[in-house]
């Protein structure tokens, strides 16, 4: 597998070293239909003063459970005074063509225009303290990239400080997508300051503390509050909006004008950015969010950089949770202002470097990263997995907020047409139980079922798990609760999906139909004793079969013969009406319909057109029996589709 080029060295704790290398022991036993991957692709994006490396701790974790990780490297402010915004990045692109299938895209704009990157610190141009449009601007480069490279439809972000701004930036606008949506499957943010910070290094000097440029444009964009002139405080305008100013009126505190203050990057420094969405460019934290993605938050309270006490222009909200974290408690942050996410967890964290507090050393967490990035709980967030590949996962303990315990991985898989679909574990690393269900949802709760239709409570390496499925949208769930610890923090796991035809018949030995070739039972197709059947003879009616399963008819003329009776149904497929077409009188025709497991769903007489309504039925595979006077005539077998 590929790895990170990193110039510089970046440590992990003895507990992550250890877990990467449990993983990197298993690794040979794990195998499947391909190689292994994440269900979608993650992209990370560093904060500033950050680069490619602050993600080399995770990797050291996640790599070898992976396929690979790519790094992509972009220059985005060639000239740092510039106020426009590249429409098109692939001169800022530092990378041609697709890059390579990888699980792990680490988006690093430590770059100059000839293509060096610099690991130890910041270069001249000071591209990673573009303004955060741009560097949203480059994360939307590479999503498409990444997606047409993978195959996949979805990727998974995750943000470091101004990293997640540049996420939420691209998921929150837009005009940033290439469609009707953000292909977001899951956001993750990493001491991300929602509601802006103040920072200011002990002795006043950012550019001399640690490289950073005091008044370049992403420390513009961060800031919750200007001071104008130092007379009052205003709100940040990019994250707030500026109501009774325009850009030109704000004042950098900094001691020294911004480098850029058109923070819309149209070229224009006098714009307005409105509270709300009324014309213009609206401000990040008042702009709409995907209810339906999952969302989660990793946070230090005690870091220095983005703590309350950085935090000036209030908005009435000092008392509130998400002003007690600094803003950096996302979920928090998004239930105060309004936006009510369907799914948002949140864990805290502690970084260990001395210089912020804890702030710059968040990502090397990996643990709690890895928590953050943990498949799906509930259905509507569900990842959509296919057959014949081979998936890594983690099951990990929950961070405050989640509506489930202990922690269901839900992997989505929607099917053409009815089939046997097998759950093949293929290595699990520890010998902890490990359950797995194949179910379905409730449609009016996210995080409920209607069904199971397979589960085994105690999984392990080589287990299979098989359920008949019928066509449509299903679910294959996995959680472990066990207690998880320092020394025990996740569970992992290899699985892959095959599927199987099916093949109607019975497979019960006491029936009179038993088929051992068939390779699933349904009820509705097997006959036993005392049941209706055709003994074939034209002077024979009630036929039946006996004790012995032989079947036998009560004799009368030909022409009363049941079996002479001809039956068909149409459309097959069908969506809402079933037609029936008789050499019999069938007016006064009862329908049963079964479905494929043999039980009673509906009964109705026929109209007087010989129609029966069958919409509001599942999608799935029927039997519908006709009888008259308790007397049956036919069954038939048809195809309800949505």
């Amino acid at each position: 597998m590929s790895r990170f080029a990193f110039t510089s060295f970046c440590y992990a704790f003895i507990i992550h070293s250890f877990l990467a290398q449990k993983v990197l022991d298993s690794a040979p036993q794990r195998g499947g239909g391909g190689d292994d991957q994440l269900a979608y692709p993650h992209l990370f994006v560093h904060d500033i003063g950050g680069g490619e490396s602050s993600w080399q701790a995770f990797a050291d974790v996640i790599e070898p459970a992976v396929q690979s990780s790519v790094t992509l490297g972009f220059c985005l402010n060639r000239d740092p005074n510039s106020t426009e915004l590249f429409d098109d990045v692939s001169g800022e692109l530092l990378w041609p063509g697709l890059p390579p299938v990888a699980d792990i895209y680490v988006l690093t704009f430590n770059c100059d225009a000839e293509g060096l990157c610099d690991q130890e610190g910041m270069l001249a141009l000071q591209s990673n303290e573009a303004a955060i449009l741009k560097q949203a601007l480059a994360v939307r480069k590479a999503i498409t990239k990444v997606l047409n490279a993978t195959g996949k439809d979805k990727v998974v972000l995750v943000g470091h400080g101004a990293g997640g701004m540049a996420v939420r930036e691209y998921h929150q606008n837009p005009d940033l997508w290439t469609g009707t949506e953000s292909l977001v499957a899951k956001l993750v943010t990493i001491g991300t300051p929602h509601m802006g910070t103040n920072y200011e290094p002990q002795n006043g000097i950012m550019s001399d503390d640690d490289m950073l440029s005091r008044n370049s444009e992403v420390m513009r964009d961060l800031r919750n509050s200007y001071d104008s002139a130092g007379v009052f405080l205003s709100q940040g305008a990019y994250l707030w909006g500026s109501s009774n100013e325009t850009q030109t009126e704000l004042y950098s505190d900094y001691n020294g004008p911004w480098v850029n203050v058109d923070i819309n990057c149209n070229g224009d420094s006098g714009d307005l950015i409105p509270w709300n969405g009324i014309g213009g460019f609206q401000a990040l934290n008042n702009r709409p969010i995907d209810l339906i993605v999952e969302y989660s938050s990793v946070h230090d309270d005690n870091n220095l950089f983005s703590n309350s006490n950085n935090l000036q222009f209030s908005l009435g909200a000092e008392n509130s949770d998400a002003w007690t974290s600094g803003g950096c408690d996302f979920c928090a942050f998004l239930e105060e202002n309004g936006y009510n996410v369907n799914a948002c967890e949140t864990f805290i964290s502690n970084g260990t470097d001395s210089y912020t507090g804890g702030h710059a050393s968040l990502p090397e967490q990996t643990t709690d990263v890895l928590r953050a990035i943990d498949e799906p709980d509930c259905f509507q967030q569900a990842y959509e997995v296919s057959f014949y590949q081979n998936y890594a996962a983690f099951i990990t303990d929950q961070g405050e907020g989640s509506v489930i315990w202990p922690d269901i991985d839900n992997f989505k898989i929607i099917l053409n047409e009815p089939a046997i679909v097998n759950v093949n574990l293929s290595f699990v690393v520890t010998s902890t139980p490990i359950r797995c269900r194949i179910w379905d949802s409730n449609a009016d709760e996210t995080c409920t079922y209607t069904e199971i239709y397979a589960e085994d409570n105690d999984v392990a390496t080589g287990t299979v798990v098989s359920a008949y499925l019928p066509a449509g949208e299903h679910f294959i769930g996995f959680d472990c609760p066990f207690n998880f610890s320092l020394t025990n923090p996740f569970e992992q796991y290899w699985f892959y999906l095959t599927q199987e035809e099916v093949i109607f018949g019975c497979q019960d030995p006491l029936s009179c139909n038993y088929d051992e070739n068939a390779n699933w039972s349904d009820e509705s197709l097997c006959a036993y004793p005392f049941e209706p059947c055709d003994d074939g003879d034209d002077l024979t009616i009630n036929d039946t079969y006996n004790a012995f399963c032989i079947c036998v008819g009560e004799d009368i003329s030909s022409q009363n013969e049941l079996s002479k009776i001809q039956i068909s149904a149409y459309p097959n497929p069908v969506k809402d009406i079933v037609h029936f077409e008789s050499n019999h009188d069938l007016s006064q025709a009862t329908a049963e319909i079964f479905d494929i497991q043999g039980k009673l769903v509906m009964s109705s007489g026929l109209d007087e057109t010989s129609k029966l309504r069958v919409k509001g039925l599942p999608a799935g595979v029927y039997n519908i029996g006709l009888t008259i006077q308790e007397k049956h005539l036919k069954t038939v077998r048809v195809v309800i589709q949505d």
